[in-house]
């Protein structure tokens, strides 16, 4: 990745060695800014498709109901 690629690069600057903790923790905050932009994206995704997913699930439950109903009158 080029996040990874970034950080070893500053990981082998001069004088980094001290601030090596910070490095980390650093990275650590990218990662997690990734994954929850990643997850946010998801989210958005899964909103989409119940807009889909809730009317039909309900028209094909009332059309079973409707078949029912016919199947026991005829």
């Amino acid at each position: 990745m080029q996040v990874e690629a970034c950080f070893s690069k500053l990981r082998r600057l001069p004088g980094m060695d001290e601030l090596t903790d910070q490095v980390d923790k650093l990275a650590g905050f990218c990662e997690e800014r990734r994954l929850l932009l990643e997850q946010e994206r998801i989210h958005r995704w899964l909103h989409i498709w119940l807009l889909l997913h809730i009317p039909l699930s309900v028209a094909l439950l009332v059309l079973g109901v409707l078949h029912i109903v016919t199947a026991l009158y005829y």
